[in-house]
């Protein structure tokens, strides 16, 4: 690897305690970070439903095809 691809060296960073963001200033910080999680937690759950959704369609029509032939012998 040559040095123009190698990547740069990283500093961690942590407060006195080692618990980022555990003063009690940042006490509002959490309120709003709390709220704004449980907004953006009902869309992620409409989604992971309408995967189920899909893929509870998916294996029934696949059911559907393989049963079709048994169903109408004659025709398949």
């Amino acid at each position: 690897m040559s040095q123009d691809q190698k990547p740069a060296r990283v500093r961690a960073v942590s407060s006195r305690d080692g618990l980022p963001g555990s003063g009690p200033e940042n006490a509002g910080d959490v309120e709003e970070s709390t709220a704004a999680l449980a907004a953006a937690a009902a869309p992620a759950r409409r989604a992971v439903a309408g995967k189920f959704v899909f893929l509870l369609g998916c294996a029934l029509g696949g059911a559907g095809l393989a049963a079709l032939p048994h169903i109408l012998p004659g025709r398949f």
